[in-house]
């Protein structure tokens, strides 16, 4: 499907804030668009806590788009305290699991890995990103973790790509790639389909999902990056693979 071109260049702005801007402006021309191929009344839904990007407001259709400059795009980040209370997992070796993978956030912003767990000969990078690689977690840890994340695939699913933590479901994912005015629709229970017949694996530094055919759909990773070392620096970020 082919979207009309803007009419307008956006002035120039910071890289972050232009990139903002202009997908706000590509829902906008989406929800245009799809009023005139298919009726009804899309409109953009610019509220934070929501998946849902534009929606039809008489058949309550709901839309999520993600816009990316390569085949993958962040689809969530999540903090380690929001998900371990969502998933119920304090107290569990997945929490355990969690805290050493995804890092130590805390209030001086300094590196704390080291003093946490002096019993572990800690390589460089991981002393500079305070956190704990899956080879130097205990295997009983890591295993329980694989264990459970595959166990509840689907409802992962429906925090990271379908509502969020309480939000309004999605039935389909628009991804458009950024410099092109091309779009796929996918439908969130064809996504679910291939959710249910793959798994996640694990490797020393993030974890990734692959349908039955090998397609890796999604990978998880700690973000990374931004100020160190607090909450959104030790986030559990999501990508989406298309």
């Amino acid at each position: 499907m082919k979207i009309p071109k803007r009419s307008e260049m956006t002035t120039r702005a910071v890289a972050g804030r232009k990139a903002k801007k202009d997908g706000h402006e590509f829902e906008h021309r989406l929800a245009a668009t799809f009023d005139e191929l298919f009726g009804g009344d899309h409109k953009v839904d610019g509220r934070p806590c929501t998946k849902v990007d534009i929606m039809e407001t008489i058949s309550n259709r709901k839309y999520s788009v993600k816009s990316a400059s390569k085949n993958h795009t962040q689809v969530a980040l999540l903090s380690a305290e929001k998900f371990i209370k969502h998933f119920k997992l304090k107290g569990t070796h997945s929490e355990t699991f969690i805290r050493q993978f995804f890092g130590y956030p805390n209030k001086e912003c300094v590196s704390i890995v080291e003093s946490k767990h002096p019993e572990i000969a800690l390589s460089d990078a991981e002393k500079k990103q305070n956190r704990i690689y899956r080879d130097n977690i205990d295997k009983k840890v890591s295993n329980a973790f694989l264990k459970w994340i595959n166990k509840n695939k689907v409802s992962l699913f429906d925090v990271i790509v379908t509502r969020g933590f309480e939000g309004d479901a999605v039935d389909t994912v628009i991804w458009h790639k950024k410099g092109s005015e091309m779009i796929r629709m996918m439908s969130v229970v064809a996504m679910l389909r291939r959710i249910e017949g793959g798994k996640w694996t694990m490797n020393n530094t993030t974890l990734e999902f692959r349908d039955e055919d090998g397609k890796k759909m999604f990978h998880l990773q700690m973000k990374g990056s931004g100020k160190k070392y607090n909450s959104g620096y030790h986030g559990m970020m999501f990508h989406l693979h298309v």
